[in-house]
């Protein structure tokens, strides 16, 4: 344990305790109360919030005396997408004090050339107090109401600082500056992160070496994009990601219920099975089926199936993506194999992606990646087995087979070949 927070003078005047533990890369500021209850109704459980929490949800606040905080303090020259709560150099954590409180805060290093600092700022923008790192602790009333924690980053040190900012509720989680910690406290500290961590399905590698998904998350709503990132299981629902770069992102399992994807680049994203081959093509994994990916200007066009058969010797003869063996996708009826239904989303009816169209009252029940789809009905290459004139359709919107004449002038159609 290389470092730990210690507050002067508080040990016959505390009864609850916000520390700050750490490893060989963390640093630890803490802060105690006069008071341990919190206010009434106080259960004394803390929770845990990270500084991605106050990014996804502005309206977040920590409280002082139940709530632990985790945030990573980025280097003033870092990238912006690794900034969550404020600009590089500085990380911003909103605290509502329920009640009037005096607290203590203290903040120890074992670098002792550190100049990072802390000011908390009330809802006016004064500055409450300043605590530097490695300085005297710093004492003061805070009455009721809302302030702003910003922690600030010295720029010597190149790499991000993970910073716990923890309450206790043991009085001999600290010690006086010069006085000797009490026996069992440090272990009992590493025990407590070790439990805060894993409840926050975090380890101390992942935090300081990786950007977690939750971290990739907030960048792709912040800046609309995340290049080759890892989204897998990330919630993005209802998440407005209009013209978002997601160059070879991989989203499998995420979530995009209500997101608004119009314009979205995917070249070389995956979803689960699917892989955008950045051709105009989509290659399902799971079937060894390569599919024509849609764009703006084709997506609504309707034929009939005599129609579909000479886009499909277009695409032909004009190579696209490089090849010259597209067909039109059988469907399973009528003794045709399983084509168009096996990239429907199912449970039908589907009620999936919205904004896919820009505005769409009929959400296409297909994964988003294939690019702009009418969720209407689609051509397949299957005839009729009791009339030649007639074939099946395949709707994109609940996934029920239709038979109608070949003349039908208001089927779409997607192009499929197979992959060896």
């Amino acid at each position: 344990m290389s470092r730990i927070l210690k507050s002067r003078d508080y040990l016959m005047r505390c009864l609850g305790v916000l520390l700050l533990f750490g490893l060989i890369s963390l640093g630890a500021i803490g802060g105690c109360s006069d008071n341990n209850d919190g206010g009434q109704g106080s259960t004394g459980a803390t929770t845990a919030l990270t500084e991605n929490d106050f990014g996804m949800d502005l309206s977040l606040v920590a409280d002082p005396v139940r709530n632990l905080v985790v945030t990573f303090l980025e280097h003033p020259d870092s990238e912006g997408h690794e900034n969550d709560t404020g600009e590089a150099g500085r990380d911003i954590i909103p605290h509502t004090y329920k009640r009037t409180l005096e607290h203590t805060f203290c903040w120890e290093d074992d670098d002792l050339e550190a100049g990072h600092f802390m000011e908390l700022g009330d809802s006016g923008g004064n500055e409450i107090l300043r605590l530097d790192v490695n300085g005297e602790c710093v004492t003061e009333i805070i009455e009721a109401g809302d302030y702003v924690m910003t922690i600030w980053h010295d720029g010597r040190i190149e790499r991000n600082h993970p910073i716990f900012i923890i309450h206790g509720h043991d009085g001999d989680l600290g010690a006086r500056k010069g006085e000797t910690i009490p026996e069992g406290v440090l272990e009992r500290g590493v025990g407590f992160l070790s439990n805060i961590l894993e409840s926050l399905d975090v380890s101390i590698a992942q935090t300081t070496n990786a950007q977690t998904v939750k971290d990739n998350t907030r960048t792709l709503i912040i800046s609309r994009s995340c290049i080759s990132c890892n989204l897998t299981n990330a919630n993005l629902t209802g998440a407005v990601l209009t013209g978002a770069n997601l160059t070879g992102a991989d989203l499998s399992g995420a979530t995009l219920t209500g997101a608004t994807l119009t314009g979205v680049i995917w070249c070389g994203a995956t979803r689960d099975l699917y892989k955008d081959n950045c051709d105009g093509t989509i290659t399902d994994k799971g079937t060894n089926f390569m599919w024509e990916k849609k764009t703006a200007s084709n997506f609504s066009d309707q034929y009939t199936w005599f129609e579909s058969l000479d886009y499909i010797n277009q695409l032909n003869a004009d190579k696209f993506a490089g090849h010259d063996d597209w067909r039109l996708p059988e469907a399973g009826q009528d003794g045709g194999k399983p084509g168009l239904e096996t990239i429907l989303l199912k449970p039908f009816p589907c009620k999936t992606i919205v904004g896919q169209l820009g505005s769409s009252s009929t959400p296409p029940c297909i994964d988003p990646i294939f690019g702009p789809t009418v969720g209407d009905f689609y051509w397949s290459n299957t005839t009729l087995g009791a009339n030649p004139d007639g074939a099946w359709l395949v709707s994109f919107n609940n996934g029920m087979f239709l038979n109608n004449g070949k003349d039908f002038r208001f089927g779409l159609a997607r192009a499929v070949r197979d992959v060896q």
